[in-house]
């Protein structure tokens, strides 16, 4: 009988102790933590993502643009009466959004620049300094590309061919990606134009040259193709995995018609559209540095293409998955169906 009692009693005094127990059950289930997560951790984790642009957040917008006093303008249509006072200039420091322009490097990144400054009278800013860019009026690429007065800022992410990008692996890709907080303009264009269109820079280190034919004989070339096919891949999959703001230039598209692709990408970014400069683009549509002679070869190999076909078949999923829209690949040269 005294057994009895005391049991009874244990049990009553243990009730508290046990509706606890069973109120933190409820809890975990409800917000997913376990009794053995480092909830401090997790907190902090999510601080950091939303202080690095990780985390979903609103489209940012450019609805007007507080321009600044002084400093270098540039006229590219000088000799075209209608066009002539149209100028490029900076945006006040910290009043525009950082957002990158990436792409594979061969992709029309430049000739976009251009587009883009024609448009919106803004430059582009770079994180690179090509003292070549800079002479043709492209005067944002001298400038600091995270202090706010460039509308774009270019980027290769880590697709260059160069002994020091192979060790950028993937916490260099999230903290690059973080450095725009997470907005980009992500130029796609077919991988085998853009490895070319890179080839033929990474050799002659001019935009406009074209290589001899000879140089797809040899081995560098070959490993070239290889490395250009997964790098164009990573840019596209990295950029919608850990981007949050991430808008689609298709290069096949833009050059059958930039005046339209310029229109919809200024919509995107809620930028007022001026007709007098998109006019002046469809009357000069070419740029300081666009490469006007192509090889006429098809310089790949039967791997190359197995490599490049599985590339562009799983970007175009992710990209449909992502925005809905297709890659235009009935208009990529080389590519076998």
């Amino acid at each position: 009988m005294k057994f009895l009692m005391k049991q009874n009693n244990f049990v009553q005094s243990s009730s508290p102790m046990v509706l606890t127990c069973i109120s933190l059950v409820i809890l975990y289930s409800i917000y997913g933590l376990g009794p053995f997560t480092d909830m401090e951790q997790k907190i902090k984790n999510r601080e950091e993502m939303q202080k690095n642009g990780l985390v979903k957040q609103e489209k940012s917008m450019v609805t007007n643009v507080d321009w600044a006093e002084g400093g270098p303008e540039h006229h590219f249509w000088t000799n075209t009466t209608s066009c002539k006072d149209f100028k490029t200039r900076f945006a006040k420091v910290n009043t525009l959004p950082i957002r990158a322009l990436v792409s594979y490097p061969g992709s029309g990144n430049t000739w976009v620049r251009y587009l883009i400054e024609g448009a919106t009278g803004v430059y582009t800013g770079s994180i690179f300094n090509d003292r070549s860019i800079l002479r043709a009026g492209h005067y944002g690429e001298g400038r600091d590309y995270k202090d706010g007065s460039t509308i774009m800022q270019k980027t290769h992410h880590r697709s260059l061919y160069l002994d020091k990008y192979k060790g950028y692996e993937l916490k260099w890709r999230e903290t690059h990606i973080m450095t725009f907080q997470g907005r980009a303009v992500l130029v796609v264009r077919n991988p085998y134009r853009a490895i070319l269109s890179y080839w033929n820079f990474f050799t002659t280190q001019s935009h406009t040259n074209t290589i001899s034919e000879h140089s797809f004989e040899s081995f560098k070339f070959k490993d070239f193709v290889f490395t250009g096919a997964s790098r164009w891949f990573e840019v596209i999959n990295d950029w919608i995995n850990m981007g949050n703001d991430v808008y689609f230039i298709f290069y096949e598209d833009l050059v059958e018609d930039p005046v339209r692709e310029m229109r919809k990408l200024m919509d995107y970014l809620g930028f007022p559209a001026d007709e007098g400069r998109l006019s002046c683009i469809s009357h000069h549509l070419g740029g300081s540095f666009h490469r006007t002679v192509h090889q006429l070869t098809d310089p790949f190999t039967p791997s190359h293409h197995l490599k490049i076909r599985n590339v562009i078949e799983k970007a175009q999923e992710m990209i449909k998955e992502k925005t809905g829209r297709d890659i235009p690949i009935d208009k990529y040269e080389y590519y076998k169906t």
